[in-house]
C-alpha cells in the first residue's frame, strides 16, 4: 500500500498511513517521523517544509531531502533515511 509523506508549518514531517488499498486509500493514521538515535520528533528548522525521498547521492540508500522556508529563503537540507524507512 502507498502512504503519503507530508510536511508543514513548524518543521515537522509526518507519514499518513494508508489503511486500505491503493485503489481506495484511507489515510486515518498519522505518524510523526522520529530521529532514530534519540526517538525525538524530526523537526526541520524554519517554516513550512516539503519532504521528498530519493537516492540523492546515488549510494543505493533512500535519502530524505527537505526544503524549508525560513525568513523568505528556501533552504534544502538532507537526512539519511536508514532510521525512518
Amino acid at each position: 500500500m502507498k502512504d503519503v509523506l507530508c510536511g508543514g508549518g513548524g518543521g515537522k514531517i509526518w507519514l499518513l498511513i494508508n489503511n486500505n488499498t491503493n485503489a481506495d486509500p484511507v489515510f486515518n493514521t498519522k505518524v510523526y517521523l522520529k530521529n532514530g538515535k534519540f526517538g525525538l520528533d524530526l523537526i526541520v528548522n524554519g517554516g513550512d517544509c516539503r519532504p521528498v525521498v530519493f537516492d540523492f547521492d546515488l549510494d543505493g540508500k533512500r535519502d530524505l531531502v527537505v526544503g524549508e522556508e525560513f525568513g523568505g529563503r528556501r533552504t534544502p537540507c538532507r537526512a539519511f533515511c536508514e532510521y525512518f524507512f
